[in-house]
């Protein structure tokens, strides 16, 4: 629940969303309300815009950014951050890197902020 609050805290937060909640996705006009295989080629995506569940797909009009090499975006999606502005942070584990889109930051983990992979516990 934290997560999901926090993710949609960072998303809000910016100023360029839609639908999808990211200006790096863009609605494909079906929902998918306890179905989420109803999206086909797409994602299905919670929309605080509109409060419901909405199939996503990449945009066709904005070059998504990535993480850098080993490192991984926040989960899993593009939560873009300041480096500048301690209110755009990200949160533990995760660091505000330069994307491949230049002058784009985004939160990601991996090697260099110390995200690591616990191994299962067997019993």
């Amino acid at each position: 629940m934290f997560v999901l609050l926090v993710l949609m805290t960072l998303t809000v937060a910016n100023s360029q969303v839609n639908d999808c909640m990211s200006r790096y996705l863009e609605p494909t006009g079906a929902t998918c309300v306890g179905t989420p295989t109803a999206c086909v080629n797409s994602k299905c995506t919670f929309s605080a815009a509109r409060w419901t569940y909405l199939c996503c797909r990449s945009s066709t009009t904005v070059t998504q950014p990535v993480c850098p090499a080993t490192m991984t975006p926040l989960l899993g999606s593009v939560i873009t951050c300041r480096p500048s502005n301690p209110s755009t942070g990200c949160p533990a584990y995760y660091s505000c890197v330069q994307s491949s889109v230049a002058g784009t930051y985004m939160c990601c983990g991996g090697a260099t902020t110390g995200v690591t992979t616990v191994p299962p516990t067997t019993t």
